[in-house]
């Protein structure tokens, strides 16, 4: 019986996991309030530097515009770099009418004299927070519109006003 207390005592003193330092970059500072990490099953408000317990391997950021994932190395003597990816802005023409097409002159990756319809424009790979676009809408009937408009990562929804002829 003699060793219960030292065997309880040295389990108390062993140490715990050191915690991690990640660095997020790449993402504006102002859309991290609007993202989260996950650390195993625990999710948190995202934030610049964080100082996260050592509960899992894998660290990913969550959200509407960025997304991110690195794994946590053995020991946390140096902080952790997650590089934030900006998700492929999708495009969601409301008001446009059903037999509509669309054009887009400048989005990367997009034949800018292709036509789509507008609840069928292909997403569109940025690397930047904005970049500017112009979007030129035809449908029977009406006249041609022209948008411009700054397109984000992420879900972009944008009105559209079309005139009859």
């Amino acid at each position: 019986m003699s060793w219960i207390p030292w065997i309880v005592g040295w389990l108390s003193t062993a140490p715990s996991p050191p915690d991690c330092v990640v660095h997020v970059e790449g993402m504006p500072a102002p859309q991290l309030r609007h993202h989260q990490v996950q650390l195993g099953g625990e999710r948190r408000r995202a934030a610049s530097v964080l100082q996260l317990p050592r509960a899992g391997n894998v660290v990913e950021l969550l959200g509407p515009r960025y997304s991110g994932r690195v794994s946590l190395p053995a020991s946390c003597s140096a902080p952790v770099i997650l590089d934030a990816l900006p998700r492929p802005a999708t495009i969601e023409l409301a008001g446009a009418p059903s037999n509509a097409v669309v054009s887009c002159s400048n989005c990367p990756g997009i034949d800018p004299d292709a036509n789509y319809l507008s609840s069928g424009l292909p997403a569109v790979e940025t690397d930047a927070w904005a970049i500017r676009v112009v979007f030129v809408v035809r449908a029977a009937g009406y006249l041609p519109s022209r948008l411009e408009v700054p397109l984000h990562p992420g879900a972009n929804v944008f009105d559209i006003e079309m005139r009859l002829r």
